[in-house]
C-alpha cells in the first residue's frame, strides 16, 4: 500500500518537474549561458512574461527551449554559450532561481541577424 503511494508521488513529481519541450537538445546550467549585450539593454514585453509564467504554471515546464549558439574549444566541447532566442524564458527562469534550463542549439553558420 505505501509502496503505492511512494510510486504514485514519485510520477507526479517527475512529470510536473521534469518533462521538458519537445525541441530540447540538452539541460545546461543557467549560469553558462552568455546574454549578448543587446538583449540585456532591452526589457521583454509585459506579456511575453506573462504568457511564460502563465505556460509554465499550465505545463509544469518552459514551453520551448532556450536557443542558443555554442562556441566550440579545440577538443569539441561547448566552452561558451550565446543566447539567441527565448531571452523572456531566460529571464523568466532567472527571476525564479531556476539551476538548470532546456536548450536546442542553432548552427552559426545557418543563424541570420534580424534587424
Amino acid at each position: 500500500m505505501l509502496g503505492r503511494k511512494i510510486k504514485k508521488v514519485a510520477e507526479v513529481i517527475h512529470n510536473k518537474y521534469m518533462d521538458q519541450p519537445e525541441d530540447t537538445v540538452e539541460v545546461v546550467r543557467i549560469g553558462d549561458i552568455f546574454v549578448p549585450p543587446e538583449f540585456a539593454k532591452n526589457t521583454p514585453l509585459p506579456y511575453k512574461m506573462k504568457r511564460c509564467k502563465r505556460l509554465f504554471y499550465e505545463l509544469g515546464h518552459l514551453d520551448k527551449a532556450i536557443t542558443v549558439i555554442a562556441e566550440i574549444n579545440e577538443y569539441g566541447k561547448p566552452i561558451k554559450l550565446i543566447l539567441v532566442d527565448g531571452y523572456s524564458r531566460y529571464l523568466f527562469a532567472l527571476n525564479r532561481k531556476f539551476r538548470r534550463v532546456p536548450v536546442k542549439y542553432q548552427d552559426m553558420n545557418t543563424y541570420v541577424i534580424r534587424n
